[in-house]
């Protein structure tokens, strides 16, 4: 089943006998008003980017946090980055009126928060292989 072309649409709502809405009182749609049914389209908001990053420690999510921010100038205000630091997590958010540009100022901080984590690993020493090795002994 197809959907009707548009001189189809036009031809229903008029007055010589189309299957239109009656003209009654109390009808929404009257005939010749078919224009006033279609709803104009909103331009679709894109929703905030938002990610939880979560660290071992407060004072890492603040390093973070910080190592991060220094990325937010470059887009001259354009994108409003909202990064937050709860405990040991750090809280990221970003909007912005165009879509593209948000696109890549994700890719950017994501770049740069890959370099902050691995940066970090180095400096923390790897508890995990050592508590399972001490187990199978």
């Amino acid at each position: 089943m197809q959907a009707p072309k548009e001189e189809e649409d036009d031809r229903r709502g008029s007055v010589d006998g189309g299957a239109g809405s009656p003209n009654v009182p109390g009808s929404a749609v009257g005939p010749g008003d078919q224009d006033s049914t279609k709803r104009k389209a909103l331009p679709p908001r894109e929703p905030p980017s938002a990610l939880t990053v979560p660290f071992l420690t407060y004072v890492d999510a603040e390093v973070a946090r910080r190592y991060l921010m220094a990325g937010a100038e470059t887009y001259h205000g354009r994108v409003h980055w909202d990064l937050r630091v709860a405990d040991s997590d750090l809280f990221i958010r970003l909007t912005a009126e165009d879509a593209d540009l948000l696109q890549i100022s994700t890719a950017s901080l994501l770049h740069r928060l890959s370099i902050v984590v691995q940066t970090m690993q180095h400096f923390v020493p790897q508890f995990r292989p050592k508590c399972q090795s001490q187990k199978g002994n």
